[in-house]
């Protein structure tokens, strides 16, 4: 009875790590898979926020996929200071 719990044991231990690493080979593979940055900056103080597409690759790369992963980066406002 015990031999069998403990095999109950070690096969969902193994089941649980292997999952959790699978997880995080994907989540590793998939920063590698993006394509540039999206950023989101600030306009003047009562403007709306503009949308900027920073690429590390050239248009020409990329151009025919159905699908490419880009970063989200926000830029906050630099604060005025008077003179």
């Amino acid at each position: 009875m015990n031999a069998e719990l403990g095999m109950i044991f070690a096969v969902l231990i193994f089941g649980m790590g292997l999952l959790i690493g699978v997880a995080i080979g994907f989540q590793l593979s998939e920063g590698q898979n993006d394509v540039g940055d999206l950023v989101i900056a600030p306009g003047d103080e009562d403007a709306p926020n503009y949308m900027f597409l920073d690429l590390d690759t050239t248009p020409d790369d990329i151009r025919g996929r159905d699908h490419v992963l880009l970063n989200v980066r926000s830029i906050s406002a630099r604060e005025k200071h008077s003179a």
